[in-house]
């Protein structure tokens, strides 16, 4: 059994990824997906740079691979290279509370997720409007003729502008 050291953090969620597919009649190896926050290091990220987001809070992945326990999780210079963050001090307290959250665990285990290969804004799609936010939100739901979540139905003209550039619609 792997589990993170919590006693820095604040427990965000925990996501049983192998409990979720059984429910689905799918069986596959233990995998937890553990989510904290540490006080004081999301702000001055997400200051940095708000698509930071995507990435926090700290996350920690504990797996089984080939039979063997294993754990991944983001590092600074992931978030550094994927949000062109340069805020020295702040992924210096990131690092930090990561590394409280592993304490305890044997390094061989360990298998960090870094920047090679990773550009800025890497698997990133930002949606730029021109209408306020609410009203972005609502057009987006609007978009949505039938929500289901194996055969869902969108707007035809919201369809044909996904197609027009060259994304897929994916539910």
């Amino acid at each position: 059994k792997v589990s993170a050291n919590t006693t820095e953090f604040e427990m965000v969620a925990k996501i049983d990824h192998a409990r979720l597919a059984g429910e689905e009649g799918v069986v596959m190896p233990p995998s937890v997906l553990t989510i904290y926050t540490v006080p004081g290091v999301n702000t001055a990220l997400m200051k940095a740079n708000p698509r930071v987001g995507l990435d926090l809070s700290q996350k920690i992945l504990a797996f089984e691979e080939k039979g063997e326990p294993r754990v991944s999780y983001p590092t600074s210079k992931f978030l550094a290279a994927r949000h062109g963050i340069t805020d020295k001090e702040a992924l210096a307290r990131y690092d930090s509370g990561m590394t409280a959250g592993l304490r305890g665990l044997d390094a061989e285990l360990l298998i960090p997720v870094g920047a090679d290969g990773l550009t800025q804004d890497y698997g990133i799609v930002e949606l730029v409007s021109d209408f306020p936010f609410r009203e972005t939100i609502d057009r987006l739901k609007a978009a949505v003729m039938k929500s289901d979540r194996y055969d869902p139905v969108f707007q035809r003209t919201f369809a044909e502008y996904a197609r027009y550039r060259g994304f897929v619609i994916d539910a």
